[in-house]
């Protein structure tokens, strides 16, 4: 398989989740934002524009200003995508595997555009009593779940010692980034 055709088996599906989520919110911003019900008591749909920027700064009031959230969701996407580079370069990644960082960057990814483009989160899906949240916040569930689930599943991950991954990722990164932007330097 040619190296392109590998590419595009990772990032297309990540670009599929981003495109959906933005879809169905730009959607919900020209159509819907008018719009509530409630299913059973539990379930609902009600638009809502976040303008806290997480749910942890929703929660808390801590006032951490939307520069501060796009800064972190770059830092943290760039240390996803590190994480990723390594665990696909030092360990063979499988399907699963892929899927699972997909959901992730996909997520993080939502979520930097959100900030960026919407000034906040629309979230629109109300668990009621509880919160409202979007199909990004389902993303990074999802990712949530599947890597708890490789955890148990996992002989590799279950056998291996904290030290050595650690130590292993270590080197790497000196090795991969550290040595490159120090030369750029």
């Amino acid at each position: 398989m040619t190296n392109r055709i590998k590419y595009l088996k990772k990032i297309l599906p990540i670009f599929l989740l981003v495109m959906l989520d933005q879809a169905i919110k730009l959607y919900i911003a020209k159509f819907l934002m008018d719009k509530k019900f409630i299913i059973g008591n539990i379930l609902g749909f009600k638009p809502y524009l976040n303008v806290k920027y997480s749910w942890i700064n929703s929660m808390t009031n801590m006032g951490i200003s939307l520069t501060l959230h796009i800064l972190l969701v770059i830092v943290l996407l760039l240390c996803i995508l590190i994480i990723y580079d390594f665990i696909e370069t030092k360990y063979s990644m499988n399907t699963y595997g892929h899927s699972l960082f997909a959901f992730l960057i996909a997520g993080a990814a939502c979520s930097l555009i959100d900030k960026v483009a919407w000034g906040g989160s629309l979230d629109y899906v109300l668990l009621n009593g509880f919160f409202i949240f979007d199909l990004k916040d389902c993303y990074i569930s999802v990712f949530e779940v599947m890597l708890i689930l490789s955890l148990f599943k996992s002989k590799e991950v279950r056998n291996a010692k904290g030290r050595v991954l650690i130590k292993g990722f270590s080197d790497y990164f000196k090795i991969k980034y550290l040595k490159k932007f120090r030369k750029s330097v």
